[in-house]
C-alpha cells in the first residue's frame, strides 16, 4: 500500500524541531530556548527570538517573567520597607495615579538593581551575576544582560518608520548612531526632531524605553541641559568617574522634575514680558442713563454693540467696544495707526482696546493693558466730566490669570472626582461644529504657509543674533544654531499635520538653506 506524505513532518524524519536562520538548519525548541540571543547570533525576522520585532509577542511574557523574578529577588535581599522607601522617593506626580505608581516601581527596581552599591561597592545586579543568575532562564538573562547596559539619556526622533516603530539618536551620545525604538505609544506622539528624557535600554535588534518618559521642549533644552551638566560636575568632585548617563540613573526624579520647573519659569517669563494685564475700572454715574449713552455714541472711540450672546441675567443695558478711532488712534502703532486715524477707515483695520458696559448705576470699563487703561481713565475724567465718578480699580496679570483658572480647574476636578468617582474624566461629547469645506480649508492654510516662510526666510531672526535665515545658513557658527531653530519649526509643523490632517512641508526652504540633513 501507498504511504500517505505527511508535510508537517520535517525533513530526515526528525518531529518537534523547526527551521534556526541563526543556523541556517533545523533547531529543537529545547535548544532554541537555551542558546537564542547568547549562544546564537538571531536574526530580527524570527518568530521565535524575543528581541526581535518579530517575537514581541514573546518579549512581552520574557519581560513579565523577568519583572516577577526580579521583585522576588530583591525582596529576598532587602527589607520590603526599605524597597517601598525607594519606590516613595521615586515618585514623579502624574495625572494617573496608576502610571505614577507603575513608573516609581520601575525606576526603584533599576535603581536598587543597577545604581545603589553595597559596602564592598558593589551592586545588587553583580551580586546575582556572581551566583550565575540563579532562577533567571536563558531569555531572562539576555534580557537582564541588556538592562545591565540601560541608562537615562535624551533621545531625538529622526523618522517615525511606522506604528510600532521610531528611529532616533541619543542626544548624549551622538556618535553612537541611530537606533531603532519599539514602542507604540512613542510612535503616537513623537515627532521628528522631538526629544523625549527616559531610561533607555538597548536590545539585539531594537531598543526600549521605560513607563517613565517625558519630553524636554526645545525652548527648555539648552537651559535643561546647562542645568543637568552643572549638577553633574558637582557631583563629580566627591566621584571624579560618575558619568552623566550614571548621574541622571541616580538623579531621574529631579532632572524630570526639572523640565516641569523649567516650564513653569518659562511661561511666567513669557507671560510677565506681555503687555497683558486684565483692567477693570468701574465709574458711577450721576446722570440719567440716556443722557451718559449720548455722550458715548457722539464720540468715535465707542462703537455700541449688542450682547445676544450673553444670558439675560448677565446682559448689560448698553455695551460698546472701545476702538482706535478719534483721539484713541493715537494708541496704534505705526502704518495702522495712520490708517486708524480717519474716521472713513473702513471697521476691519481699526483695533478694539477694550470693551464699555453700563449696568444699573455703574459703568464697567474693561482692557487689557495698564497703559490703554490709563489712557481710558484719563480720556474719561476729562470729557464725561461731572457724570461720571470714579468708584474702583483693579488690574490682574495674565500669570494671576492663569494661575487663578488652574486653581480653579484643579478644585473643580477634585470636587467632581469625590462626588463622581472615575466618571468625572469622562467629558461630554462636544456639539459638532459647523461644516465646512475641508480641501478648502486645507488649500488656504498651504496657501498661508508658504507666504509665511517665503517672508521668513528674508526676516531677522533674535535667535539667529538678527541675521535672516539665509545669511545664517552660510555662517559658520551660526549654522548649528539654524539647524536647531528649524529643528523646532519642524518640530510644530509636523505635530500640526498629525493632529489637523494637514500637509504642509519645509522641504523647499530646507532646500534652499542647504539644509539637506534636515530632510
Amino acid at each position: 500500500m501507498r504511504a500517505i506524505s505527511n508535510p508537517s513532518r520535517p525533513p530526515g524524519g526528525k518531529y518537534n524541531t523547526r527551521h534556526c536562520p541563526a543556523l541556517d538548519g533545523v533547531i529543537t525548541p529545547a535548544d532554541c530556548g537555551a542558546k537564542r540571543g547568547s549562544k546564537l547570533d538571531c536574526p530580527d525576522d524570527c518568530p521565535f527570538f524575543p528581541f526581535a520585532r518579530a517575537g514581541l509577542d514573546l518579549w512581552v511574557k520574557v519581560d513579565n517573567a523577568w519583572t516577577a523574578k526580579t521583585l522576588g529577588y530583591v525582596e529576598r535581599h532587602m527589607k520590603l520597607a526599605r524597597f517601598q522607601e525607594v519606590v516613595q522617593r521615586q515618585r514623579i506626580p502624574m495625572r494617573s495615579e496608576q502610571l505614577e505608581l507603575e513608573c516609581a516601581v520601575q525606576n526603584a527596581l533599576y535603581t536598587v538593581l543597577f545604581i545603589q552599591r553595597d559596602a564592598a561597592g558593589k551592586t545588587l545586579a553583580q551580586k546575582w551575576e556572581s551566583e550565575n543568575w540563579a532562577g533567571l532562564n536563558n531569555d531572562e538573562q539576555v534580557m537582564m544582560r541588556c538592562r545591565l547596559r540601560g541608562r537615562p539619556t535624551v533621545i531625538e526622533a529622526q523618522r517615525i518608520v511606522d506604528d510600532w516603530v521610531v528611529e532616533c539618536l541619543d542626544v548624549l551620545d551622538p556618535a553612537a548612531g541611530p537606533f531603532r525604538v519599539l514602542d507604540r505609544g512613542l510612535a503616537a506622539r513623537m515627532v521628528r526632531f522631538s526629544r523625549i528624557l527616559t531610561w533607555l535600554i538597548p536590545y539585539p535588534h531594537f531598543s526600549r524605553v521605560s513607563a517613565s518618559a517625558i519630553e524636554v521642549p526645545y525652548p527648555l533644552w539648552p537651559e535643561w541641559r546647562a542645568s543637568v551638566e552643572q549638577r553633574h560636575q558637582t557631583a563629580r568632585e566627591t566621584r571624579p568617574d560618575l558619568t552623566l548617563k550614571d548621574f541622571l540613573a541616580e538623579a531621574i526624579v529631579e532632572t524630570t522634575m526639572l523640565v516641569g520647573e523649567l516650564n513653569d519659569a518659562h511661561r511666567a517669563r513669557m507671560l510677565a514680558s506681555l503687555d497683558f494685564e486684565h483692567c477693570l475700572t468701574l465709574f458711577r454715574y450721576t446722570c440719567p442713563r440716556a443722557d451718559l449713552e449720548r455722550v458715548f455714541d457722539a464720540k468715535p472711540d465707542f462703537e455700541r454693540t449688542d450682547e445676544d450672546d450673553r444670558s439675560p441675567a448677565d446682559r448689560a443695558l448698553a455695551a460698546y467696544n472701545w476702538v482706535g478711532r478719534g483721539e484713541s488712534a493715537a494708541l496704534v502703532q505705526g502704518p495702522r495707526g495712520e490708517s486708524a486715524a480717519g474716521t472713513d477707515s473702513p471697521a476691519e483695520s481699526v483695533p478694539a482696546f477694550g470693551t464699555v458696559r453700563l449696568f444699573e448705576e455703574l459703568v464697567a470699563f474693561d482692557t487689557f493693558s495698564k497703559r490703554k487703561q490709563a489712557f481710558l481713565r484719563q480720556m474719561i475724567e476729562r470729557d464725561f466730566g461731572s457724570l461720571l465718578a470714579f468708584e474702583q480699580e483693579t488690574v490682574k496679570s495674565l500669570a494671576t490669570i492663569m494661575a487663578e483658572r488652574e486653581r480653579r480647574e484643579r478644585t473643580l476636578a477634585s470636587a467632581e472626582h469625590m462626588a463622581f468617582g472615575d466618571a468625572a474624566q469622562v467629558a461630554p461629547a462636544a456639539a459638532d461644529p459647523a461644516p465646512q469645506d475641508p480641501d478648502a480649508a486645507k488649500k488656504a492654510r498651504a496657501e498661508q504657509h508658504l507666504r509665511e516662510y517665503r517672508e521668513f526666510l528674508d526676516q531677522g531672526i533674535p535667535a539667529l543674533d538678527g541675521l535672516t535665515p539665509r545669511a545664517a545658513s552660510t555662517d559658520p557658527e551660526k549654522r548649528p544654531l539654524l539647524i536647531e531653530l528649524m529643528k523646532q519649526h519642524l518640530i510644530n509643523l509636523e505635530q500640526q499635520n498629525r493632529d489637523q490632517g494637514f500637509n504642509l512641508t519645509l522641504d523647499w526652504a530646507l532646500e534652499e538653506l542647504g539644509l539637506r540633513e534636515l530632510l
